[in-house]
């Protein structure tokens, strides 16, 4: 897939602009180069030779309803849905990725028994009894230290974690 344009998410903005009643009839390479987000001198001109510019003197002008009728085509062409979903879709990945990194950063300091944590040796205040789980705790890195003591435990026996978590409750 060709990159797309830096401008190209901005086309609803620019088919605004150019519909809106004080856009001029004609508009020249520098008034392109502002409609359109601060192109170089080079690609508005390109842009302008697509809508077939008039030369007056050495300035070159091109029609209103011409950039109209391209910046439709673009429109009509899915690029402008498809770059504003890349968008999108890279906003929510870099969202996704700095939670990430935050969370990767988050130092739980642990005991090296704990690697090995059976139920039984669960810290007090971790209660794990078929279908309930209660654990007391005093701040948020008590909390995540029993926690990590928790998940240890079940990583290391599953059948009980199993048997423990799917056991009914006794009223």
């Amino acid at each position: 897939m060709p990159d797309q344009p830096s401008w190209i998410e901005r086309v609803p903005q620019i088919l605004d602009a150019l519909r809106s009643a004080g856009c001029p009839p004609f508009l020249d390479r520098a008034s392109v180069q502002r409609l359109f987000g601060g192109l170089s001198a080079r690609q508005a001109n390109r842009l302008m030779q697509k809508c077939h510019g008039y030369h007056v003197g050495r300035s070159v002008l091109v029609a209103r309803e011409s950039l109209i009728a391209l910046a439709e085509s673009w429109k009509k062409s899915g690029a402008v849905d498809r770059e504003m979903a890349r968008k999108e879709k890279l906003l929510s990945t870099l969202a996704i990725a700095r939670v990430e990194a935050r969370s990767r950063a988050l130092q739980i300091p642990v005991q090296a028994t704990n690697s090995w944590m059976q139920f039984d040796d669960l810290s007090p205040g971790i209660r794990f009894a078929p279908g309930e789980l209660r654990i007391e705790f005093s701040g948020s890195m008590d909390l995540l230290q029993k926690l990590f003591e928790l998940s240890q435990a079940i990583a290391n026996d599953q059948v009980r974690f199993e048997a423990l978590a799917d056991t009914p409750r006794t009223s």
